[in-house]
């Protein structure tokens, strides 16, 4: 099963996570260490690979 995310990176705290959310939706995502959505910057695009579902 391929899923497709969004990368982002925070500037307050230097975390790069992706997120499964559309991206509609983009203005209800935080960083998951500071939980602040001001310094967010999104990166691109990407793919997870999950093998066993």
């Amino acid at each position: 099963m391929i899923t497709l995310v969004h990368i982002y990176e925070c500037g307050g705290c230097v975390v790069t996570f992706s997120v499964e959310q559309a991206f509609e939706e983009q203005h209800l995502i935080q960083c998951p260490v500071c939980c602040q959505d001001a310094l967010l910057r999104d990166v691109g695009e990407g793919e997870i690979v999950r093998k066993g579902e």
